[in-house]
This record gives structure tokens, sequence and C-alpha cells, in this order.
């Protein structure tokens, strides 16, 4: 049995422990893993929604923060649910449509800091973090919360008169 090689999370760590705080992010820790690790938890979990699910569905993937040594670390949770996920920092939301077997990118939001420096720095943003900058304030704006209300079908908010009688 061919078993692969593959760099745990405490390694990647300790290859990154040269850098100050300040200059480790997690977008240097997800390249440091490697985008392979990413996408084999998002078909894990693509696969095993499938044993019990025939219809469409959504998958978020949580960044955890791990305070690990003098740096931190995250981990990746993959989970699944029938309903769009309401928007939350550190979390990416993806759609798996079973008519076609296709898998659909919606969003992924930053920590709460990270939105608020992309929002606050929005025309001096690196060309390669536009789309980051465009989720983050769409997350602060409260578009992406009514991208997921418009993808379970709800409506606009109305207003609630309760009575008191």
């Amino acid at each position: 049995m061919d078993q692969e090689k593959k760099e745990t999370l405490g390694q990647a760590i300790l290859n990154l422990e040269g850098k100050t705080p300040d200059s480790l992010d997690p977008v240097e820790i997800t390249e440091e893993m490697g985008n392979k690790e990413y996408i084999k938890g998002l078909h894990k979990c693509i696969e095993k929604t499938l044993e019990n699910f025939t219809q469409d569905f959504y998958i978020t993937a949580i960044r955890v923060q791990i305070p690990l040594m003098q740096n931190k670390a995250y981990k990746l949770l993959f989970k699944s649910r029938i309903t769009c996920p309401s928007p939350q920092y550190d979390e990416d939301a993806w759609q798996y449509h079973s008519g076609t077997g296709s898998i659909e990118f919606l969003w992924a939001v930053p920590d709460s800091g990270t939105c608020h420096m992309l929002k606050y720095n929005a025309l001096i943003v690196d060309p390669e973090e536009r789309q980051l900058r465009d989720f983050a304030i769409a997350m602060l704006d409260g578009s992406l919360l009514k991208r997921a209300k418009e993808l379970n079908g709800e409506k606009e908010e109305q207003n609630i008169i309760l009575s008191l009688e």
C-alpha cells in the first residue's frame, strides 16, 4: 500500500516559525499546507454527504484558530448542510448542485479584523486580494447575508407586530 507523505500542521508551523506573528496569516498557512488538502477536505465532505442526501446542499469550510508556539495555526473543518449558511467570519461557503454534480464557490470571509482592514484600505488592496476585499465589504454591509437568504428562498424581513394583550 502506497502511503502519501504529507506535511503535518506542526511541520508547517515550524517552517514558518522564523516569521514574525504579523507576517503570518491564514493565506500563508494554506499555501504552506497546499491547496490540495483544502480540495481534498471539500471533496471528502461532499462524498460523505452524498451517502445520505441526493438534493442540492451547502458546504462551509470553517477556519478554526489553534494557538501553537509563537504563531497561530488554523485548522479547516468542513461541514455540510441543506440550507445556505449565514455568512460568518473565518468561513467559506460552497454549493453542491446535485443535478450536474458541480460545486459552486459562493464566498470566503476572513476574520473580522481583516474584513475591516480590507474595507478601509479598499483602494490600495493588491489586485490578487480584490475578490477577498469584495467579500469582506459584502460581509460588513449585509450583502452576503441577503444573498444567503435569497438562496434559501427567504423573503425580505417584514415587520412583526406583537400584541401585548
